[in-house]
């Protein structure tokens, strides 16, 4: 199953050398399995007694515009070229799709604890949902002291050459740039946690066992 083969992959990683850059080639298969498993369910017909999901809203929170937002990359990212999908008409805005410039929006705590927490949403590596798994979430967060960082990430089919590791790449970079500013957002850098949803949950489990992967 997905989840087998994703744990399978995060022990192989804890069990290996340090730098040892893990079988790509799995990495690879289980983003593509991914994607292949959230079209599956996109395209199966809904039966009559299966509750419909709430309608996504088509535009941003005022949260989501009005938080402070970070660069990770100083120049352009790296794995070469980006190239834009082509998406639907009135795509949702809050399913962020063509990342070129992958960022962290950040969401201080009412009252902090110096406590922080790097939210990674999901999406299917097809897009990052940016609103219930970013925004709203991180509300709930900071009602509870933590200072919230929502990461979007790059997405593998987006042109980049070794699409597999992009979202590795933004990740492992996010992480340092939180830990190397702590009293810009007055945290603590050793009370940073990482939390994902869905496709955001793997890319948090492979940030837990490949920190130091070199893939940049």
């Amino acid at each position: 199953s997905l989840a087998q083969r994703a744990v399978a992959e995060a022990v192989e990683r804890a069990d290996a050398p340090a730098g040892t850059h893990v079988n790509v080639a799995r990495r690879e298969a289980l983003l593509q399995q991914v994607a292949a498993s959230v079209s599956a369910v996109r395209a199966r017909p809904r039966s009559a007694t299966q509750l419909a999901p709430p309608p996504t809203p088509l535009t941003n929170s005022r949260a989501w515009n009005a938080a402070e937002r970070i660069a990770l990359w100083p120049a352009a990212p790296p794995n070469g070229t980006f190239v834009p999908a082509t998406l639907p008409p009135a795509w949702p805005a809050p399913f962020v799709a063509n990342v070129a410039s992958p960022e962290l929006r950040v969401f201080p705590a009412q009252r902090p604890t110096g406590q922080a927490v790097l939210v990674i949403p999901g999406g299917g590596y097809q897009f990052v949902s940016v609103e219930n798994e970013g925004a709203e979430f991180a509300a709930r967060l900071n009602e509870r002291g933590y200072t919230v960082f929502v990461l979007v990430y790059r997405l593998p089919s987006e042109g980049w050459q070794r699409g597999e590791d992009v979202p590795l790449q933004d990740a492992q970079r996010a992480m340092r740039v939180i830990r190397a500013n702590p009293a810009r957002w007055a945290i603590d850098a050793r009370a940073l946690a990482v939390v994902g949803f869905s496709a955001g949950g793997h890319l948090a489990a492979t940030l837990s066992t490949a920190f130091a992967e070199p893939v940049y």
